[in-house]
């Protein structure tokens, strides 16, 4: 079975007029009957069921509710459910015997039983039991039953397994759910659904407790009194902080003059003991260190002129080995040409090849002589002979061939290898030359472009572009705050006549406010007291004698008690026997009349007093918002009135700031100037020294390079000449031996082939023949001759081409090399003086720098003797202090700093006194609080008059006072800031579980857009805490402390955080208790029969569309509530709708599905039923004067087929 409502009995109720009404709502019921025949009597019910209380089904009083549903003692409402253990079981209701208007609540066992109530008498008829015999009843019947319970939340909590540990566990059995589910808020949504009328405010504060939230769940927990006491301390030390600088100069300017004083008195000290070093030692020794530096000069010269002298005679040595070299070279060379002209190179290659020679001889000698013998075989003779000649020939020629390649490779490899290294030297002189002569180019460019700047810089001295740039902006500043001091002005005198005005109208409503107040209170206390007296379960004496003695009032007792003694929680009555006696004493009191305390008169007088307290509360609501816009239009115009007081204070201050800063700026432009103008001279004249060296060094390396160049070139011409002439001298000589070697065999042949000419033509050898080719071995021997006697000749030629490899090539090494050591000594000798002329300007330099600073030293002695001097005339003892002197050992500055100092200080001491002059007159304008407390206790007392002790007073006030202040102030508004953040985020976390329960129902409620006519039903859940009164200026605020907050906050909030609190303080007293229904609408979007329509309000949703609309569409919100929240779905719960007729038949019916698809049971009302919808319902009911009529709908056709189609599957 499916927990849930089953059944409800009434006996003896006033609803239906009958000892016995039963109705059964397990499924959908349908109840129908004229107007005032029940009906929705019997719907109210249902929430009662569930645990509404009277109020909210009946409405006034609390007592009605028993006077029409439990009239007598014998009347009782039971409801017979299914429990979360799916067992039956009942609650029988009846009303409290001797308490008016209250109820007990017993749970019992099982099903309800007739007979336990109903009883016959003896004359047949059947009546009702009383209540107090239920006990009985219940215990013939062996029923189980629970204690009473008299208290409805108690009841409804168990019902619906609400809280179940404030409750017994013995009615544990009786909830609808178990463990921690439960079914919260379901009477309350049965209750909306019986209103009719659409109520768009009930609905929403519905939504608010199915969220678990109420109207005072967020509080800011700060009132006006705090934010206003913040408020003005914050703008006490803003007002400060308008002087803040007026007196920090007064404390800077006071400690300038101690800084002076004491800074002039220490600085004598020092003048003091350097000018006693100087005279004793630092004249002394400059005057050494001009001696020493003399002779080091002098010694320094005298070494590298000994130097030089040696590179001198290096260079002459050099140049007599030189020539003699040369000479000698010389001699060979006539020689060589000697030796051409005799052809000796011919000559000696004949020689050798004198073996050769000699061997021919004999060859040719032999072959005259077999001449005769070989005719035979002149053939074979002749070509051996010819092939021979042939080899011979070949082979000699070859090898002057290979000889004269061989002479041309070298002499093309030492001519490319003299070629390189005489480019080589060029190139290494010119790099070394351009090298130092690039370097020194740059210098030159750079001190050229540098003259010129400086010049520039010399004739017209600039200032510090930076500093010309802050003037020009310091004047524009200037200007913009006059011409704001005048606009605030002219605004100031505006905002103050509009916040008198402003001030004396909230004046006057605040007072209006506080008389309502009083009447609030007076009515308030006598609205609690006759409560009191109302209140049945109060232990007053009053609330005894309504319990246990009816009509007391007119008894003796009631006569004479008075109110105090009624009202009386310490009396502890109890009942005794009953007695016409009075503590023993028999009085007469028919006289008196009967006690003004009737439950009547003080139920109207009640009444009254609770409608008038509302209108004055009203009243007084009214007043409060009334002075709340007008309170937050005067906060607006202080504020207002503040910000122009403040904006034209600071712009008059801007404007005597920027005057100040005008006239320092132009002093340190004049100063800039003068400052380049030095600078600019000594650098010019370092310039032109630096440019002349320069172009002594450029002249002197361009005249080393010529001569190198010169050197260098001479060198190589003559190295090439000897390798041309001794290449062209062996080339000639190869080129006649290839030319005798084919001369010879030219020769030779031709003698052959006449030879074998003559031999053939006579097969011998004819005279001519003989003669000729004896005269050829003559010669041979002749030429043989000649060379043998030429073989000393021979000799000597070989020994001098031997000493051409030698002895010549070293000579020509070694003139190489003297060059290159002359070259070298004469760099060097170069390089000595420049270094001689390096050294003696140096050694200048250093003299000039000793002789400067000897007279700097004597002029520096000079200017602190005299400052000494003036210092002992200005020189206050009082004006010491003990401040640190700091000297880093610069005397230049130390003397300007003191004579600007001396030159200072008179003019600051009568600065001193009229500026604490002026303060004092600044300080009369202040208004209440620590600062101006301590100022006056301090610094306005006869004790502390002079100007020190003033002074010392405020520098307190700035260092210690004002930052414990400024620190309360701080810490104030993180509490405030945090509060109202919270208290902004509260509202924020509120719309999100609105926002989230919204999509819920929104959700539910698409699963349902199937209704004819109706094309769709949007319900969804709009935010409109952006709407609420003053939201934005809580938000802005919220955002402007989470600023401030992620900060140091070490110092105060910003100037927009004061205005932004100032502003959000108006809504402090309408936030503090905020009506969350204001946090959200609901919003129905509608679409029938092609058209939209939308509705949030109650006006809106009544001309939305037709009631039977309406009413489909609340049903709908209601059903997706409870489905959203439901956390047991299987509890059935029931749904009572009245005037269910409104609906048309197809949309009933299709909303009689979806109920029961959610597990809801639909309870209709209707004054008659259709035939079309008979069939939608489980229960009929039909309810008249004659009583209650219970109809089954018969089962449809399509019913009918759908049984029968079961059985047969059954069978």
């Amino acid at each position: 079975m499916t927990p849930g409502l089953k059944r409800i009995i009434t006996i003896n109720s006033k609803p239906h007029g009958h000892l016995l009404s039963e109705f059964d709502f397990n499924g959908s019921t349908r109840v129908t009957g004229s107007n005032g025949a029940g009906k929705t009597s019997l719907l109210k019910l249902i929430p009662f069921f569930f645990g509404a209380d009277r109020k909210s089904i009946i409405g006034g009083a609390a007592h009605p509710f028993t006077k029409w549903y439990l009239p007598n003692t014998n009347s009782y409402i039971i409801f017979e459910y299914v429990t979360n253990r799916t067992q039956l079981a009942h609650v029988i209701i009846t009303k409290e015997p001797n308490k008016a208007g209250e109820m007990s609540y017993r749970f019992v066992d099982g099903p309800f039983i007739n007979s336990v109530i109903i009883k016959d008498s003896e004359s047949g008829l059947s009546q009702a039991i009383p209540s107090n015999e239920l006990i009985q009843s219940l215990l013939d019947h062996s029923l189980n039953y629970s204690k009473a319970i008299t208290s409805i939340s108690t009841y409804r909590s168990i019902i619906q397994n609400l809280n179940s540990s404030s409750w017994p566990r013995e009615f544990t059995p009786y909830s609808l759910c178990s463990g921690t589910r439960n079914i919260k808020h379901v009477e309350k949504i049965s209750i909306a659904l019986l209103q009719g009328e659409f109520s768009m405010e009930n609905s929403k504060r519905l939504l608010i407790e199915i969220i678990g939230m109420q109207d005072n769940d967020i509080k800011l927990g700060i009132n006006l009194e705090q934010v206003e006491s913040w408020c003005n301390d914050y703008q006490g030390i803003s007002s400060f902080a308008k002087y803040e600088q007026d007196f920090a100069d007064v404390v800077r300017n006071n400690n300038v003059i101690i800084a002076n004083s004491t800074y002039l008195f220490e600085a004598r000290k020092e003048f003091a003991d350097r000018s006693e070093i100087i005279r004793s030692e630092v004249l002394p020794q400059l005057t050494a260190e001009k001696n020493r530096l003399e002779v080091e000069r002098e010694k320094a010269l005298l070494q590298l002129q000994e130097l030089h002298a040696e590179e001198v005679e290096l260079q002459s040595t050099s140049k007599i080995k030189a020539r003699t070299l040369i000479q000698a070279l010389s001699y060979n060379d006539e020689q060589k040409n000697s030796y051409i002209d005799q052809g000796m190179a011919e000559i000696a290659t004949d020689f050798s090849s004198l073996s050769k020679k000699r061997e021919e001889l004999r060859h040719r000698q032999g072959h005259f002589n077999k001449l005769e013998i070989e005719i035979d075989n002149i053939d074979d003779h002749f070509t051996k002979i010819e092939m021979t000649l042939s080899r011979t020939k070949q082979t000699t020629i070859n090898d002057i061939e290979n000889d004269l390649r061989d002479k041309e490779r070298a002499y093309e490899s030492e001519k490319a290898t003299l070629g390189d290294t005489h480019n080589a030297e060029k190139e290494q002189l010119n790099k070394v030359a351009s090298k130092k002569s690039d370097s020194i180019r740059k210098s030159k460019e750079a001190l050229l472009s540098l003259r010129g700047s400086l010049r520039s810089s010399l004739e017209n001295p600039a200032a510090n572009e930076k500093l010309i740039q802050e003037l020009e902006k310091l004047e524009e500043l200037k200007a913009d705050s006059q011409q704001a001091f005048s606009n605030h002005q002219k605004d100031l005198i505006s905002v103050g006549k509009q916040e008198a005005k402003e001030r004396s109208e909230t004046d006057s409503l605040l007072t209006k406010i506080a008389e309502a107040n009083k009447s609030i209170e007076s009515l308030e206390s006598e609205i609690e007291r006759l409560s009191k007296l109302l209140d049945p379960s109060s232990e007053t004496l009053v609330a005894f004698l309504n319990e246990h003695s009816p009509n007391w009032e007119n008894q003796p007792i009631g006569k004479i008690l008075n109110p105090d003694i009624l009202l009386d929680t310490r009396m502890k009555p109890e009942l005794c026997q009953e007695s016409d006696l009075l503590f023993g004493i028999g009085i007469e009191t028919g006289h008196l009349p009967p006690s003004s305390f009737t439950t009547v008169e003080m139920q109207e007088r009640l009444t009254k007093q609770v409608r008038e307290c509302d209108r004055l509360i009203q009243e007084r609501d009214n007043l409060n918002t009334n002075a709340t816009k007008l309170k937050k239009t005067l906060k607006e115009t202080r504020a207002r009135l503040s910000q122009v007081q403040t904006a034209c204070d600071q712009s008059e201050k801007d404007v005597e700031l920027h005057t100040q800063n005008i006239e320092s700026k132009k002093v340190e432009i004049l100063q800039s100037k003068e400052q380049n103008r030095i600078a600019a001279e000594k650098a010019f004249s370092v310039n032109e020294t630096d440019i002349k060296q320069i172009e002594t060094e450029l002249s002197e390396i361009a005249s080393q390079l010529q001569t190198n160049l010169e050197v260098e070139n001479n060198t190589h011409l003559e190295l090439k000449s000897d390798l041309d002439t001794t290449f062209e001298q062996e080339k000639e000589t190869l080129l006649a031996q290839k030319r005798s070697a084919i001369a010879t065999y030219d020769n030779s042949l031709a003698l052959l082939k006449k030879e074998i000419k003559a031999r053939r033509d006579k097969a011998g050898i004819s005279d001519e023949l003989f003669k000729e080719y004896k005269q050829e071995i003559k010669a041979l021997e002749v030429k043989i001759e000649t060379l043998e006697n030429s073989e000393d000749d021979i000799r000597d030629y070989h020994a001098w081409q031997r000493t051409q490899e030698t002895v010549i090539a070293e000579q020509r090494q070694e003139v190489k090399v003297l060059h290159e050591t002359l070259q070298t000594s004469e760099h060097t000798s170069a390089k000595l003086q420049s270094e001689i002329t390096k050294v003696r300007r140096e050694f200048k330099s250093q003299l000039d720098e000793v002789k400067a600073q000897e007279k700097f030293e004597d002029t520096n002695l000079n200017r602190f003797e005299s400052c000494i001097q003036k210092i002992d005339l200005q020189f206050v003892e009082s004006d010491l202090g003990d401040l640190e002197f700091s000297f880093s050992g610069d005397y230049t500055t130390l003397v300007h700093s003191t004579l600007a100092k001396l030159e200072d200080i008179r003019t600051l001491k009568t600065t001193r006194s009229r500026q604490i002059h002026k303060l004092e007159e600044i300080t009369r304008s202040w208004g209440t609080g620590e600062l101006l407390t301590f100022w006056q206790s301090s610094i306005a007392s006869n004790e502390q008059g002079s100007d020190n002790s003033k002074i010392a007073v405020l520098d307190r006030i700035i260092t210690e006072v004002l930052p414990t202040v400024t620190q309360t102030v701080i810490t104030q508004s993180m509490n405030i800031g945090s509060m109202i953040s919270n208290f902004r985020d509260g509202l924020k976390t509120i719309e999100q579980l609105i926002k989230a329960e919204g999509r819920r129902i929104t959700s539910e409620v698409r699963k349902f857009n199937d209704f004819e006519i109706i094309d769709s039903i949007e319900i969804t859940i709009n935010s409109t805490l952006k709407r609420l009164a003053g939201w934005q200026d809580i938000d802005d605020f919220a955002k402007i402390f989470s600023e401030y907050d992620s900060t140091t906050k070490q110092h105060l909030p910003p100037l927009k955080f004061y205005r932004a609190l100032q502003t959000a303080s108006t809504h402090i007293g309408q936030s503090n208790n905020h009506d969350i229904a204001d946090l959200f609408e609901i919003q129905f979007d509608i679409t029938e029969n092609g058209t939209a329509k939308i509705a949030r309000t109650n006006h809106e949703m009544k001309h939305l569309s037709s009631n039977g609309t309406n009413l489909l569409i609340q049903t709908l919100l209601y059903t997706a509530m409870i489905n959203s929240q439901r956390t047991e779905n299987n509890v059935s719960v029931c749904f009572p709708i009245d005037e269910a007729d409104k609906l048309a038949s197809q949309n009933l019916e299709k909303l009689v599905a979806l109920l029961r698809e959610s597990n809801i049971n639909m309870v209709a009302a209707m004054p008659n039923g259709t035939p079309q919808t008979t069939s939608l319902f489980d229960n009929l009911y039909q309810i008249s004067k004659r009583g209650i009529i219970t109809n089954k709908p018969s089962p449809t056709e399509l019913q009918k087929a759908i049984l029968k189609t079961q059985s047969s599957e059954v069978m």
